[in-house]
């Protein structure tokens, strides 16, 4: 069993690198269209 406070440390870090890898496909998109302009 975890502990409440790790269980949230385990969730806040996953979450962290989900938001991580979404804004380098953002950034990647947004650096596709200005090289294809």
């Amino acid at each position: 069993m975890l502990h409440k406070r790790q269980f949230f440390q385990i969730l806040y870090e996953k979450q962290g690198w989900f938001l991580l890898k979404k804004s380098e496909l953002l950034n990647n998109t947004y650096f596709d269209k200005f090289l294809l302009k």
